[in-house]
C-alpha cells in the first residue's frame, strides 16, 4: 500500500514537473516562428532553444535550466516524438514533439545516462560514475518504464551500451569495460548480449562474435511483433547486418548491406532510427570514409554516411531505399510535413545550409539559417507556427 502511494505520488510529482516545463518553454517563445533549433550543451554552455523567421534569421533564444538540457547525440523518434542520447550530467531526460514543437519531461534521474530505446518500453542505459574504486569493475545500470520505472545498478567488467526489452525479458549488449590481452599482447575481444528477467536476474549470456558473428561495434535492438533484430556490423563481411533472432537470441534470418562496406565507405553503424509507424524505419548509418576513395584526406577524419529505408514485414523481399549522404547527418525528421533534414557536419560558414527530402529521400531544396554558436544543433524542425 504505500509503495503505490509512493508511486503515485512521484507520476503526480512528474506530471506536475512536465506541465511546468511546458508552460515554462512555450511562455518563453516567440508568438510566430518558422524554425527551431535544438543546441545541446557542452562541458561549458548549456542547452539552448533558438527560434528562427522566414528568412532563416534568429529571433529568439531560451536557456535550459542545469539538469533540463540536451546533449548532441543520435536521435530516436516514433511518430512525433523524439528521443535523445547521452546527456552527459546528473539530468531529467527530455523528449521533443514535432507537433507542438515542444519539450516535454520523460523522467529525472539522480545519474548520467547513456542511451535510451523508446521502441520497447523506454529503456535507458544508466552511466553511474565509471570504475569502482578497485579499478577491477565497472559501474552502469538500466531501467525500464513498467507502470513505474524499474532500476538496476551494475558493477562488472562489462560496460552496458544499448539494451531493449522483448517477452517479458531485458536484453542488453555490452563489452569489455578496459582491455585484455592474450600471452602475445592480442586484445581478447568480449562482447555479450545479457539476457535478464524482470525481476533483474539474469537468465544468459550470449557470446556476440562467436554465436551471432557481428561485433567490433556496439549493436542495437529493435523489436517488432514476435522478433528481435539486432543491428551491427558482420564479422567476415565488414557489412551493416541485420539478424533477426527469438527471444533466446537464435538466428532466424540475416541480412547484409554491401554498400556499407565498399571502395566508398565502410565501418557503417546505426546512428538515429525514425519510425513513422510499427516496423516502418527510417535508418541514418555513420560510416567511415574508406581509405583511397574520392576525395579522401588521411589528416581529418571523414564520413560518407547513408539513410536506409527499411520495411520489417518485408526485409528479405524488398530492396530498401538507400540515399548516400557524404558528410551530412540527419538532425530532424517530420513525418506530418513529409520532411527529412540533414546539415553538414563540417560546415564551415556563418550559416547552417540545410537539405530538405522528402520522406522518399528525393531532394527537395537548402534552406539557410543563422547559426547560433560554434555548436552544431542536435535537432532543426522548420514546421510553421504562429500561436494564439
Amino acid at each position: 500500500m504505500k509503495r503505490n502511494i509512493l508511486r503515485f505520488s512521484l507520476l503526480i510529482g512528474a506530471i506536475f514537473i512536465s506541465c511546468c516545463l511546458v508552460k515554462w518553454i512555450v511562455g518563453g517563445r516567440p508568438k510566430d516562428f518558422s524554425s527551431i533549433q535544438i543546441i545541446p550543451n557542452d562541458y561549458y554552455t548549456r542547452s539552448y532553444l533558438v527560434y528562427g523567421n522566414s528568412s532563416g534569421e534568429i529571433i529568439d533564444k531560451v536557456k535550459l535550466p542545469k539538469g533540463k538540457g540536451v546533449g548532441y547525440s543520435s536521435l530516436r523518434q516514433t511518430g512525433n516524438t523524439v528521443y535523445f542520447d547521452a546527456y552527459p550530467e546528473i539530468s531529467t531526460i527530455l523528449t521533443y514533439n514535432t507537433q507542438t514543437q515542444t519539450l516535454d519531461e520523460l523522467m529525472t534521474l539522480d545519474k548520467k545516462y547513456e542511451s535510451i530505446n523508446p521502441y520497447s518500453e523506454q529503456l535507458a542505459v544508466i552511466i553511474n560514475g565509471g570504475f569502482s574504486g578497485d579499478g577491477e569493475s565497472y559501474r552502469s545500470g538500466i531501467c525500464y518504464l513498467d507502470e513505474s520505472w524499474e532500476c538496476l545498478d551494475l558493477e562488472s567488467n562489462l560496460h552496458i551500451w544499448t539494451g531493449t526489452t522483448f517477452k517479458d525479458k531485458i536484453y542488453v549488449y555490452a563489452d569489455a569495460a578496459y582491455p585484455q590481452f592474450d600471452e602475445n599482447d592480442n586484445i581478447i575481444r568480449e562482447e555479450k548480449i545479457l539476457i535478464y528477467d524482470k525481476e533483474f536476474n539474469q537468465v544468459a549470456s550470449i557470446d556476440v562474435n562467436e554465436e551471432l558473428n557481428l561485433g567490433r561495434d556496439v549493436i542495437y535492438f529493435y523489436p517488432y511483433q514476435d522478433s528481435l533484430f539486432l543491428l551491427g556490423e558482420g564479422l567476415e563481411t565488414g557489412q551493416f547486418t541485420i539478424l533477426e533472432v527469438d527471444e533466446q537470441v537464435q538466428v532466424k534470418s540475416r541480412l547484409s548491406f554491401a554498400e556499407t562496406n565498399n571502395e566508398a565507405r565502410n565501418l557503417c553503424t546505426p546512428l538515429s532510427f525514425f519510425e513513422e509507424d510499427k516496423g516502418n524505419l527510417i535508418l541514418e548509418l555513420a560510416c567511415d570514409k574508406a581509405k583511397g576513395s574520392e576525395g579522401y584526406d588521411p589528416a581529418t577524419v571523414q564520413e560518407d554516411n547513408l539513410l536506409l529505408k527499411l520495411d520489417f514485414n518485408h526485409l528479405d523481399s524488398t530492396s530498401p531505399a538507400i540515399k548516400e549522404i557524404g558528410e551530412h547527418r540527419s538532425v530532424g525528421v517530420n513525418f506530418e510535413t513529409d520532411q527529412l533534414l540533414t546539415l553538414n557536419r563540417v560546415g564551415k560558414s556563418s550559416v547552417h545550409s540545410v537539405h530538405v527530402y522528402n520522406l522518399d529521400f528525393e531532394f527537395q531544396e537548402v534552406r539557410e539559417i543563422e547559426k547560433f554558436d560554434h555548436r552544431l544543433p542536435t535537432l532543426i524542425d522548420f514546421a510553421e507556427r504562429k500561436d494564439n
